[in-house]
């Protein structure tokens, strides 16, 4: 990193409090970011192909809502008119669509050249070959980290290479509906306990009609659970001794539906998208939620989202360890595919998206706080009310208050999180009880990274 970063950045802006508690912070298996959006609308050239003009073709992808798509395209089409013999074509979509698009391509050897990497994903992507190190051309210096702290270099770092770099940082948060909780006279603290918020969202429930949705389509609140508890999954195990040790949760969040503050499940799964999002879209208390679990970066997207008049605050996860349960994390990387038949331009590429001015003068803080420091200083003045927030929130109240992110996961963790959904709809519906719950989880979550292991050492 530049000598006198930090010093200069201290006056600016304070990410470094965040790289350097990376530090401390670093190091459970976690993926808060599952914001969504709309669906591909323009699909990219096949990757190292040229175009008629005679430029070489480079695909790109993300996932994302439908202003990080809109504004990407935009700070693409920059990257193109600046670079003419160059095209980049583009391609965005759901979440879940996202990484059933990204792992049929990479399956056929068909990767875009860049593609937007989630913590969760990038070491089963690695161990499978299917992502280009990054070294030489770091060491080389056409891509240039110089602005980026080790810390958050770090982050991208597996098997003795560097696979990913990250876009920024960001925690995981509840977002909230501020507007009908200050009607209520209700103040949300940070680090507030799960006893604290479930005696809260009874309270809304009670007094509003509107219920919470702390466990909902993609279980994230799990992470904040076994965190909690230190019984993280390790590797392709889960963590625990027993069933027993995930009956809390299940009891939890068959409890919730009985009770009445937890949203029904059927309308808790009845968007995958921002947009769609009880907390934003409904037209009653009876169709909406009033909170809802996601990356810290999403501030944003969510009240641009949100109806007219309603204002939405953000907080910590409930928790029964606060401190456990906090995390930073990248909020995304970008990662160049293994089969691109243009690695140096997929790298010219990949500078553009960590380091130009051009690039976060539109995307500000969409993708979380930059990593480049530099960047960060130069969009401080700019970020919205909102971004703003972010990063108070991820600089004060996430970081002073973390515990280590831990390592990536393994292959197996997608196909468990699946079973786990599927659990955790059976148990809100009532067609499962907590026991039979934790039972089959438990049993069912470690048969499937026990036969992830079998096949990687096969592979092997």
């Amino acid at each position: 990193m530049k000598q006198g970063l930090k010093k200069a950045l201290a006056v600016v802006l304070p990410i470094v409090t965040t790289a350097m508690v990376l530090g401390g912070c670093k190091g459970a298996t976690a993926s808060v970011s599952s914001d969504s959006g709309s669906p591909a609308d323009s699909v990219g050239t096949a990757a190292g192909e040229e175009t008629k003009s005679g430029a070489t073709a480079l695909g790109f992808a993300w996932w994302g809502n439908q202003p990080r798509n809109e504004a990407t395209q935009k700070a693409i089409d920059i990257f193109n008119q600046q670079n003419p013999d160059l095209t980049v074509s583009t391609q965005f979509f759901l979440w879940d669509d996202y990484w059933n698009k990204m792992a049929t391509s990479a399956a056929g050897k068909s990767l875009p050249d860049v593609i937007q990497m989630d913590y969760s994903y990038i070491k089963q992507y690695t161990d499978k070959g299917q992502l280009l190190d990054l070294t030489p051309y770091v060491e080389n210096g056409m891509l240039d980290v110089s602005d980026i702290d080790d810390n958050i270099l770090e982050m991208g770092k597996l098997n003795g290479g560097i696979y990913g770099i990250a876009s920024g940082v960001n925690g995981p948060a509840l977002f909230y509906n501020k507007t009908l909780l200050d009607n209520l006279g209700i103040k949300l603290e940070d680090n507030m306990t799960l006893d604290d918020f479930i005696a809260i969202a009874k309270q809304v429930k009670a007094e509003s009609g509107y219920s919470a949705n702390l466990i909902d389509l993609y279980s994230l609140y799990i992470d904040q659970y076994t965190r909690a508890r230190d019984i993280m999954i390790q590797g392709q195990k889960l963590g625990g001794d027993s069933a027993e040790d995930y009956l809390p949760y299940f009891q939890l969040e068959r409890e919730s539906v009985e009770e009445g503050w937890q949203l029904s499940p059927d309308i808790a799964t009845a968007g995958n998208s921002i947009e769609q999002d009880p907390m934003v879209y409904g037209s009653s208390p009876e169709t909406m939620s009033w909170c809802k679990i996601n990356g810290s970066n999403l501030l944003a997207a969510y009240q641009s989202a949100a109806q007219e008049g309603i204002q939405i605050g953000m907080t910590t996860v409930p928790s029964e360890n606060p401190k456990k349960s906090n995390y930073l994390k990248p909020s995304m990387l970008f990662s160049i595919s293994a089969t691109t038949r243009n690695p140096e331009e997929a790298v010219k590429l990949l500078n553009y998206l960590i380091n130009s001015s051009d690039f976060y003068s539109i995307m500000l803080a969409d993708r979380g706080i930059p990593a480049s420091a530099k960047i960060a200083a130069e969009i401080q003045t700019k970020l919205s009310k909102e971004d703003q927030t972010v990063t108070d929130y991820v600089n004060q109240v996430v970081t002073p208050n973390c515990s280590p992110l831990g390592a990536p996961n393994e292959d197996g963790y997608n196909e468990q999180a699946d079973l786990l959904r599927k659990i955790d709809q059976k148990v809100q519906y009532g067609e499962m009880t907590p026991q039979e719950a934790a039972e089959e989880y438990f049993t069912k979550g470690n048969e499937i990274f026990a036969e992830a292991a079998k096949k990687a050492e096969k592979s092997k």
